[in-house]
Parts: structure tokens; C-alpha cells; sequence
């Protein structure tokens, strides 16, 4: 699948452009530069780091290729979502520290972490297993030059955007606060979002008239941040 996918992937913009359009509707047809990235869900059964050896050699391939390819992954980085294994292990499927263990051993992976946890939406403050999760992932992308963070269904919400400030002007020092909104990635998960906004042009609008946000920050994150993760 990957040399099906890939076999042709330079990560320049205009061999996408020409593929736009162009499917058919037989998933067989496709081919390099259909698709931009790899995506992968824990919560649906993929195990990041397997302690199984065999199943360990697989994702040891998955990395290899995409680092060697610079091929963007995106997790969904959420312990929710649609699952399908059982509690336990959806709870070792998505910790943060299995990511960890990935970017050890292949440190120039380029990784999205998605719905980055700052979601106070509807409590008002962060709850307690968000800002684990939240204390476990800005050192991941504070260490690691290609590990970025997207705001996916998460800003459904004004709220949201009030808390992803407070989180950027608590990091230690301008560098860090410069880092973290450099690999901070404006995301929809259109249509899912629809289940807390009443449609995609309101998700759109309360990212562009939050006053939590300044104008170069909101070119940052749909922009530049974007074409960086995804064209290098």
C-alpha cells in the first residue's frame, strides 16, 4: 500500500494539483498523489508501539518509510472518538508516552497530534485528563522538529480559542512560545464537528472572529503552519 500510495511522493504541491478531481470512483485507481499523508486511529485497534514483535516490525515500517519520505502522519490524538477495542486497551493505545517511544527511535518522523487538549468548551477549565494529556504532548513538539498539533472539532467554540492563548503564553521563554504556535495547525474534522456547531461556515466564523487569536497567529495556524507540515 505504501509503494502504491508513495512509490511517486516528493511532497510538492503541483503533482497534487494535477491528481485533483481526477478520482473516478475505483479506490483501485488511485495512486501517488491521491493522498497527502498517512492517517492512523488507536482507538480503532492501532497500537503505536506494540510490545509483540511481529506487529512491532509492522509500524517499525510504517516510520521507516515515512521518515525516509518525509511522509506527514496524523493520529487521532484523542482518547475519544470512535472506538472499537476494549477500555483497557484504548487506554494504552492512545497515551501520549507511546508516541514518545515512537519519536525515540525515529525522531525526524514528521507526527500531527490531533484535537490538541485544550477543549474548556463547555466546563470553562481544562479538565484534569485534558492537561495530562496536554503536559504530555507540548514536550513532544518542543523537543522534536517535526511534531505538530491540529485544533480539529476541538474549537467548536469561543471558549476553546481563550484557552489555546493561555496555553501558548504559559510556555517558558519567547522561543518556546514561538515553537509551539509555529506547529499549532488549523483542522475541521468536517462533517464530525457538526455534532457541537450548527455548520461549517459557524466553525469557520468563530475562528475568524475570535479576539483570542491576533491576525498573524490566525495566518500561522490555516496557513503557513499547514504548507510547513504538509510540503515542507
Amino acid at each position: 500500500m505504501l509503494k502504491k500510495y508513495f512509490r511517486e511522493y516528493q511532497k510538492k504541491r503541483d503533482d497534487f494539483k494535477k491528481e485533483l478531481g481526477r478520482f473516478d470512483g475505483d479506490i483501485e485507481h488511485l495512486k501517488s498523489n491521491f493522498f497527502a499523508g498517512v492517517k492512523v486511529y488507536p482507538p480503532l485497534g492501532f497500537d503505536p508501539w506494540p510490545k509483540d514483535a511481529r506487529l512491532l516490525n509492522r509500524v517499525r515500517h510504517l516510520y521507516k518509510y515515512c521518515s525516509l519520505k518525509r511522509i506527514p502522519i496524523t493520529c487521532h490524538g484523542s482518547t475519544g472518538g470512535f472506538v472499537t477495542v476494549s477500555r483497557k486497551q484504548k487506554k494504552n493505545f492512545t497515551a501520549i508516552a507511546k508516541w514518545k517511544e515512537v519519536l525515540t527511535h525515529y525522531p525526524s518522523l514528521k507526527l500531527n497530534v490531533a484535537h490538541f487538549p485544550a477543549n474548556g468548551r463547555r466546563f470553562g477549565f481544562l479538565p484534569p485528563a485534558e492537561k495530562d494529556r496536554l503536559d504530555a504532548i507540548i514536550p513532544l513538539v518542543q523537543t522534536y522538529e517535526n511534531v505538530y498539533v491540529d485544533f480539529s472539532y476541538r474549537a467548536t467554540g469561543d471558549k476553546y480559542y481563550s484557552l489555546l492563548k493561555k496555553v501558548i503564553e504559559k510556555q517558558p521563554g519567547d522561543d518556546k512560545k514561538k515553537k509551539l504556535t509555529e506547529r499549532i495547525l488549523f483542522g475541521s474534522d468536517f462533517c464530525v464537528n457538526l455534532f457541537s456547531v450548527n455548520s461549517y461556515n459557524e466553525y469557520l466564523r468563530i475562528f475568524s472572529e475570535t479576539s483570542h487569536l491576533t491576525e498573524p497567529q490566525k495566518h500561522l495556524f490555516c496557513s503557513l503552519n499547514p504548507e510547513r507540515f504538509l510540503f515542507s
